[in-house]
């Protein structure tokens, strides 16, 4: 299944549950072959309404791939994946390197339509560990990139322990207007990747002073926040409105294809910097 056709439907098939008109998704045993993309499923530490969860994204490789490309982990907004993913995707793709959109509600049920809203980590830790048996994936120049809720996932997801991931250590974590409100505890010693939040002077929702906060934080010595005037939540997507969200209330989301452009450069750049 091509990127293009990847529906969250699909994601809720599993090869063990066959429902009709429902296409599966198979968690595909390791190792992975240098042949494996699309839809891929596999298995995560999470547990939702007491059953394990069966993680699910979307493996994208770069055209004409000559040898072990770089990854980067794409973790969706409320509005679940959509444009905002593939079109970065497709983008980074362009770059050189592979991307995995993954999709951490359709697993739950969910639509992020409602109050309950998961942040699931585990889902980002069990791709780690799945793609690392990929040959065609270079898994010391990996990063993680989230979007509003997603920014949150990438957010946690840099907490994690030498086990979760197999090993693997992210170069850098990028969070889109999400995951300024707290500060980043590494539970790995002397772990120091590089930290970039992006936000819009106008976002509403999460606001540029929350992130500014991030500056300051002692956890890694490469941390850097990028305010981007003029630019409201979302700014990277294809979408202008303002929407009532039961959980976050009103907020405006503007669609600014020069803050796109700024924000694509300052990724682009460090992504180059911290995979040399």
């Amino acid at each position: 299944m091509s990127r293009n056709a990847f529906h969250p439907t699909a994601a809720l098939c599993t090869a063990l549950l066959l429902v009709a008109g429902c296409q599966t998704t198979q968690v595909k045993k390791e190792p992975l072959t240098s042949a494996d993309s699309g839809t891929l499923a596999f298995a995560t530490t999470a547990i939702h309404q007491g059953k394990p969860v069966t993680g699910v994204g979307s493996l994208e490789l770069p055209a004409n791939q000559n040898g072990k490309v770089p990854l980067v982990i794409l973790a969706h907004g409320t509005k679940g994946v959509g444009y905002r993913e593939n079109a970065w995707s497709d983008y980074l793709n362009e770059q050189g390197y592979a991307t995995f959109i993954l999709d951490y509600f359709s697993p739950r049920g969910t639509d992020g339509r409602g109050r309950y809203v998961p942040r699931p980590p585990e889902d980002v830790w069990g791709a780690l560990k799945y793609l690392s048996t990929h040959p065609g994936l270079d898994m010391t120049k990996v990063a993680v990139m989230g979007f509003s809720n997603g920014g949150s996932v990438t957010r946690s997801s840099a907490e994690f322990s030498s086990s979760d991931t197999e090993g693997v250590m992210p170069k850098a974590f990028i969070m889109f207007y999400g995951g300024c409100h707290t500060a980043i505890d590494f539970q790995v010693k002397d772990y120091n990747p590089a930290l970039l939040y992006v936000v819009g002077d106008q976002d509403k929702l999460v606001t540029a002073s929350t992130c500014n906060y991030r500056a300051s934080d002692k956890g890694s010595t490469d941390i850097e926040v990028m305010v981007i005037p003029g630019a409201y939540h979302l700014f990277d997507g294809n979408q202008s409105q303002t929407i009532t969200h039961p959980k976050w209330g009103t907020f405006t989301m503007q669609a600014d294809s020069g803050a796109t452009e700024q924000a694509r450069a300052k990724v682009r750049t460090l992504l180059a910097r911290v995979f040399n």
